[in-house]
């Protein structure tokens, strides 16, 4: 009963925002790898969330927006019902499958790319190598006013398990990286693996970063920090 209270306390005080919606990749069920199954929607799926949010009354808003609801006072004159969609690592089936479903339905989005796999153009893994968005194809999304752009380190790597220096550099040199192709600054980030400690937060907190995502976490509340936003993962259906 306590723990009830609790929790009801909590929700009282602390009203729902936003739902962040963490994806990876996106491609058909005819080329789902059962070893990525985790990380992988259908595009008839993505369509299908969307429309059903839509149907429920949620609104989709860009990062910018959810930074704006978070950072001020104007949460009290806000829907509750809001979802930010974002995408880890910059898989180009992102920008085959899913943009033009975003793009249909008007929908911002921001995907956290990882330097080096934009570098190199592909993911290579135990699953087999991956496409992954290279520096023209960001270039040209990053054009789109639907699109924001965010820094998702250089190798994606686990943050918390680095020295420190190793982890000023993968942030530093990551940002760098993007901002050169996308030619804008790179203002939000988010944690691979959800991977972070103390040195990371120090260090987000110290550069042109105005928000950072965890991996996990739930609905994004008032007051919650900044520098490690929570989400919800959306992976493959049933």
């Amino acid at each position: 009963m306590f723990k009830k209270l609790k929790r009801y306390w909590y929700n009282l005080t602390h009203p729902k925002i936003c739902d962040v919606w963490e994806l990876h990749r996106v491609t058909p069920e005819n080329l789902f790898d059962e070893g990525w199954r985790p990380y992988v929607i259908s595009p008839n799926y993505l369509e299908y969330k969307i429309n059903d949010a839509l149907q429920k009354g949620f609104r989709f808003v860009s990062v910018e927006e959810l930074y704006a609801m978070l950072n001020g006072e104007c949460y009290r004159l806000l829907p509750q019902k809001n979802i930010v969609i974002t995408f880890d690592d910059g898989y180009l089936d992102n920008f085959e499958y899913a943009y033009p479903i975003l793009k249909k339905y008007n929908i911002p989005f921001c995907i956290f790319v990882a330097a080096d796999f934009m570098l190199t153009g592909v993911q290579k893994s135990s699953n087999g190598d991956i496409a992954m968005m290279d520096a023209n194809v960001l270039s040209l999304l990053a054009k789109d006013e639907l699109c924001t752009i965010g820094g998702h380190t250089i190798s994606h790597l686990k943050l918390a398990k680095l020295p420190d220096e190793q982890q000023k550099y993968e942030i530093y040199e990551s940002l760098r990286i993007l901002e050169k192709v996308v030619k804008n600054p790179i203002e939000y980030f988010a944690y691979p693996y959800g991977s972070y400690d103390n040195v990371t937060l120090s260090i987000i907190n110290q550069i042109n970063i105005k928000m950072s995502f965890a991996a996990w976490g739930g609905s994004a509340r008032k007051d919650c920090n900044l520098l490690c936003v929570p989400r919800v993962i959306i992976s493959s259906q049933k």
